[in-house]
């Protein structure tokens, strides 16, 4: 209305707080009612109830209202661990919580106190080579035997000197999915053959690693839409290379490059390749916060010091700023992009 929009932003904010104010005082008592309704309910610890959730992060609102929905729905978990007889247990990817998080900041806010209510889940070798061996033999099993049936009695025994499943899972992120998608791309090139061959396995991986680069951008399109563009620069590489293998003028040219031809929404990617070319930025500093970005997307791994291993997102260490990445870090390229990439591959002993 025209009173609305004559107003000051002040008057707007102070509108806005005692709004908020009224709906807090109102919501906090309908919660706790709720939560003394549920307490009375739910007393009887033998009887079991589920209620799921999901797809809470896809498109169905716009973004800020769906991370501030998402941010409410975990800090409402504090509230009902007063329910003796609830247990709510959220399972949510890594970067999606730091995008609520970081979103939805507001004064005051201190992530520290969320840190008790996590608990990260990693997936090893092991446990993913027990999901395969479940999913083969309830494949197998069904139509040909009754005796069990794993990884080792379908797979050859090395692929270019390697274990074929130490192969196949250092191919993935460590993640049920990425090692299921790998496998059902063998078994499919197997058809009615009683193995996987080798030559399979290497035939399954270009489409693969292919499916998950652009798996890679999806997770990651709501931070980094050009991820795959800016993915690029590291084509033809070696596996593991000095940073400096990728020289200021790869850098500029790039930048130049991608700044000419992008039809992209903005992002942080793209912002600092216009930087470059306008002058503003450095291509050192580029390559720097460009490594940032894509040890955190888990694409390559960082060996930030000579006395020290390759670290990767995945592997515990927490995130790695720009100001950490000098002209002395190696890069490691993830082997499940090997092949989209066209990375040279180390000689096989």
């Amino acid at each position: 209305s025209g009173d609305t929009r004559t107003l000051t932003e002040q008057q707007k904010s102070d509108v806005v707080q005692r709004a908020q104010h009224v709906v807090n005082e109102v919501q906090i008592r309908q919660l706790s009612d709720v939560i003394d309704l549920l307490d009375d309910i739910l007393k009887d610890p033998q009887k079991r109830y589920y209620l799921t959730i999901d797809r809470l992060d896809e498109h169905w609102v716009e973004d800020k209202t769906r991370y501030r929905l998402i941010r409410a729905l975990i800090e409402t978990v504090r509230d009902f661990k007063k329910v003796r007889h609830v247990k709510i247990l959220i399972a949510i990817r890594f970067d999606l919580l730091s995008r609520v998080i970081k979103l939805t900041r507001d004064a005051g806010f201190q992530e520290e106190k969320y840190l008790p209510l996590y608990l990260p889940i990693e997936w090893t070798k092991d446990h993913l080579t027990s999901v395969l061996d479940h999913r083969i033999n309830h494949l197998v099993k069904r139509r040909y035997t009754s005796s069990p049936v794993g990884c080792k009695d379908v797979l050859p025994e090395k692929v270019k000197g390697e274990k074929a499943i130490s192969y196949i899972l250092e191919r993935t992120l460590l993640r049920p999915r990425d090692a299921i998608v790998f496998f059902n791309s063998c078994i499919s090139r197997a058809a009615d053959r009683p193995i996987i061959t080798a030559t399979m396995i290497r035939e399954a991986e270009g489409e693969y690693s292919k499916d998950r680069l652009r798996a890679l951008a999806d997770e990651w399109n709501a931070d980094f839409p050009s991820l795959i563009d800016f993915a690029m620069i590291l084509k033809s590489h070696k596996h593991h290379f000095p940073i400096e293998h990728l020289t200021i003028q790869q850098c500029e040219d790039f930048c130049l490059s991608f700044t000419i031809h992008a039809t992209g929404p903005k992002d942080f990617l793209s912002e600092i390749a216009s930087q470059v070319v306008e002058l503003a930025l450095s291509p050192k500093d580029f390559r720097r916060s460009l490594f940032q970005v894509f040890y955190r997307v888990g694409l390559v791994g960082l060996k930030l010091e000579t006395y020290e291993k390759f670290s990767w997102m995945d592997s515990g260490r927490a995130a790695v700023s720009s100001a950490e990445i000098s002209d002395t870090t190696r890069i490691a390229v993830h082997k499940a992009f090997w092949r989209v990439l066209g990375i040279l591959e180390p000689k096989t002993k």
